[in-house]
């Protein structure tokens, strides 16, 4: 490459975004209840078209044909047409000035920031979205003082009040997203997304940027660039460890250099509180991106795990989350209509819009309110499940197969198989309804057997030991509370067996028999022991088991 070629904006930044956010869109199954992600998506593309009329690069004017007269209908037939004309164009090779470090990059990449910007790519969902919310933390920690950060997402106000930011924005096409990064206003610029934007290279060709950070939440990868310097760091991913995509982000913030101090305590759901009188919100959220709701399902679920009779004086509002679209709306409609027509005394229902603003659609900032404001989630969709552990709400996810590395870590996520026979799901959420939110007393409840007791014990004994700087973990002491933790929870599955049916769901989410596995031999204060341990602890820790057992209030005797 020459040096005039070099100062020139490579033709390759619009041609690989459009490659690459037309391959995950062409692939990505989606509901009829989400056709308007479709819809924008493609209307996001198609403002690529401008930038690849006037790229000098032949032989993809028909790709840019094809491309203006995208449309739902004939996304199926068109986008492998387009992928094909631009198969030949890919990620080039890094510069060979530039050197590749699998270290954290240093202090200084850093320094002399200014003005740096977060963009959300189009691959990533609501509540992927939020998973990375810690990022923007991280970089102000890490930013000298004074400087601004600013965050693109093509969310409305998902980044309003998320810690670190100064300013977001929406964007509404890939376009604009090339246009900021040629700009040249940024002193960092950091490119996120679930699958790799696959933009490094490219970027090192791209005058208007010298600093680069890349996250491919998806494939856990973390890469940062340094033009100026020709260094490039790449973060490692330690397979099998760090699956779940929570605890892989607590180590990119580290790998950062913003790691924070392990906690000596459990953490605690913050649990609701029904005293006489009081309203019980339960936040309803039944559309996912994949799959279309059933009218018939949700109206049993939600009028049948709360009690026949409520405790005197509570009353019960769902407010019924209404979606993005108009037939997501009516059914929100019809799902409160139904609930409300079954008369069941002190429950009532609504179809939530935004606020202020009766019969409209919920905004997203709205649905974030409503949230904050809530005493209960149930769902089955991801964005709510992300957005209630940010609240500290009692949060039950009715779970697909294959979404287990979502699974958020706060204690008051509890996860439910979403393919589960009605009546089962029903006893589930009853039964945690009951114990946690105290909707109702439960007969039998097994929350202060003995060996639920003792897990508990062990549970915050083994999390203190394992929490201490490396230099003071004493391997014996580690060893000795492994052993009782491990042998607690196999206690409990044991005794499992002789509970009510309705508890199944403290074990419907692990194989418990290995959750906790039989500790390696040697010195368990090594570096690669510790990090087996704390990972394989943390799986443990992020169960329904050990959440139920560490909730508030069971630590006294019933």
């Amino acid at each position: 490459m020459t040096q005039s070629e070099s100062l020139q904006p490579t033709p390759l930044l619009p041609i690989l975004l459009l490659k690459n956010y037309l391959h995950f869109l062409s692939r990505r199954p989606i509901s009829g209840s989400n056709l308007h992600f479709k819809t924008g998506r493609i209307a996001s593309l198609q403002t690529l078209a401008p930038f690849l009329s006037s790229s000098g690069v032949e032989s993809i004017e028909d790709c840019v044909g094809m491309l203006r007269a995208l449309t739902t209908t004939n996304l199926a037939r068109f986008a492998p047409q387009i992928l094909r004309g631009l198969h030949r164009y890919k990620e080039p090779e890094l510069p060979r000035n530039i050197v590749v470090c699998n270290s954290p990059p240093p202090p200084e990449f850093f320094s002399g920031v200014k003005r740096a910007v977060i963009i959300l790519g189009q691959g990533i969902g609501i509540g992927d979205e939020i998973l990375t919310f810690p990022l923007a933390g991280s970089l102000r920690r890490r930013m000298p003082a004074g400087a601004s950060l600013f965050v693109l997402s093509s969310y409305r106000d998902l980044w309003r009040d998320v810690e670190g930011v100064d300013s977001q924005g929406l964007y509404d096409g890939l376009g604009e997203l090339v246009e900021r990064i040629r700009c040249g206003d940024y002193d960092l610029v950091a490119m996120v997304d679930f699958e790799r934007p696959g933009l490094l290279s490219t970027l090192c060709r791209e005058p208007g940027v010298t600093r680069y950070i890349e996250l491919a939440m998806g494939l856990r990868e973390l890469s940062a660039l340094d033009k100026t310097g020709g260094r490039v760091w790449k973060l490692e991913h330690p397979d099998p460890y760090y699956a779940n995509f929570y605890h892989h982000m607590d180590r990119m913030k580290e790998w950062l250099g913003d790691g924070e101090e392990r906690p000596s305590h459990l953490p605690e759901a913050v649990a609701p509180k029904t005293p006489a009188g009081r309203e019980i919100a339960i936040y309803v959220s039944p559309f996912t991106s994949k799959e279309d709701p059933s009218q018939q399902f949700w109206s049993e679920l939600l009028l049948s795990m709360l009690p026949e009779e409520l405790p005197p004086g509570v009353t019960v509002q769902f407010a019924i989350d209404s979606g993005a679209n108009y037939a997501t709306r009516a059914f929100s409609r019809e799902l409160a209509e139904s609930i409300d027509k079954a008369g069941r005394a002190g429950v009532s229902a609504r179809a939530a819009s935004t606020i202020g603003v009766a019969g409209s659609l919920l905004s997203l900032a709205d649905a974030m309110q409503r949230i904050a404001k809530t005493d209960i989630v149930v769902t089955s969709d991801s964005f709510p499940a992300h957005a209630g552990q940010l609240y500290g709400k009692l949060t039950l996810v009715l779970a697909r197969e294959g979404v287990e590395n979502w699974r958020a870590p706060a204690p008051g996520n509890f996860y439910l198989r979403a393919g589960a026979p009605i009546a089962e799901l029903i006893a589930q959420t009853r039964v945690l309804l009951g114990d946690l939110g105290e909707t109702c007393v439960v007969e039998a409840s097994v929350a202060y057997a003995p060996s639920m007791q003792a897990l508990r014990r062990s549970a915050h004994s083994l999390h203190c030991a394992l929490n201490r700087a490396d230099a003071e973990i004493d391997s014996q002491t580690l060893r000795t509370r492994w052993t009782d933790c491990r042998e607690a929870t196999l206690e409990v599955v044991m005794q499992a067996k002789d509970w009510p049916g309705c508890y199944a769901v403290l074990l419907a989410d692990n194989d418990y028999l290995n959750l906790l596995p039989v500790l390696p031999a040697g010195d368990l204060a090594s570096a690669a022991s510790l990090l087996h341990l704390r990972c394989r602890a943390a799986e443990w820790r992020n169960s329904n088991l050990l959440k139920y057992a560490c909730w508030p209030g069971f630590e006294t005797t019933g």
